[in-house]
């Protein structure tokens, strides 16, 4: 895993999704994300480019954990839970939509 430096700024934003619903499926080449859910249950699932082995971690807001995802891994999140999930989002560079670096990719 990468570990991004506290002080290298980025973008931060909450995003709402509802139960059964997968959002990412995904991966960058240079921006690292790292994942919080703060409210609800979700399985986080990433897989490293040129593998077929998935990593799945699942969280819950009830014990908020972070999760850095490195580049070239595609990654996703998917709501477990039976009310809406909350999850909090950090990358290390500020989204521009002339460059998103964002490829997709099944997990």
């Amino acid at each position: 895993m990468v570990i991004v430096e506290e002080s290298c700024g980025g973008q931060v934003f909450f995003s709402l999704t509802k139960p059964g619903i997968t959002r990412g499926n995904h991966f960058h080449m240079r921006k690292v994300e790292r994942f919080c859910v703060v409210k609800g249950d979700a399985i986080i699932r990433l897989r490293k480019m040129g593998t077929t082995d998935v990593f799945e971690l699942p969280v819950s807001g009830t014990e908020p954990t972070t999760l850095d995802i490195p580049v070239f891994h595609t990654h996703n999140i998917t709501n477990t839970g039976n009310s809406d999930l909350l999850t909090l989002f950090w990358s290390n560079e500020i989204y521009d939509p002339e460059d998103p670096d964002t490829y997709y990719e099944e997990v």
